[in-house]
């Protein structure tokens, strides 16, 4: 006789996969800052030169992965939300933390998908 799994709620499904991306977005932060660092240290060329243009192209490419990465990050904030209970002055607080966060990400990256093209509000152009 098979044993039925038990079934965990769909949100947690897509915390537990963007979990595993945190790695990738931490690595590819080091590379963005590392990039950045080189351009500004007094190693790197004054004259605008390939090397420097493709450095610049490579940072700003890099940070558009970031934040594609951390789309639904919000959803994390979700997750605890739901899991908060308000009874305390400690529960309260982890309201007002995982609202305000979640609020940020969620508008962060609201903000992205229209620069980006993805998303089109045509009252606010």
């Amino acid at each position: 006789m098979a044993v039925k799994k038990e079934q965990r709620p769909f949100l947690e499904h897509v915390e537990a996969y963007l979990a595993r991306r945190d790695g990738v977005d931490k690595a590819l932060k080091i590379l963005r800052y590392t990039t950045k660092v080189l351009l500004a240290s007094p190693l790197a060329p004054r004259a605008p030169s390939e090397l420097s243009r493709k450095l610049k192209d490579f940072e700003a490419s890099v940070g558009t992965s970031r934040k594609a990465f951390r789309l639904g990050k919000f959803i994390q904030n979700v997750n605890a939300l739901k899991k908060t209970e308000i009874v305390s002055r400690q529960g309260f607080l982890g309201l007002v933390a995982n609202g305000g966060e979640g609020f940020y990400f969620f508008v962060e990256q609201f903000i992205w998908l229209v620069r980006s093209g993805t998303f089109f509000l045509p009252f606010f152009l």
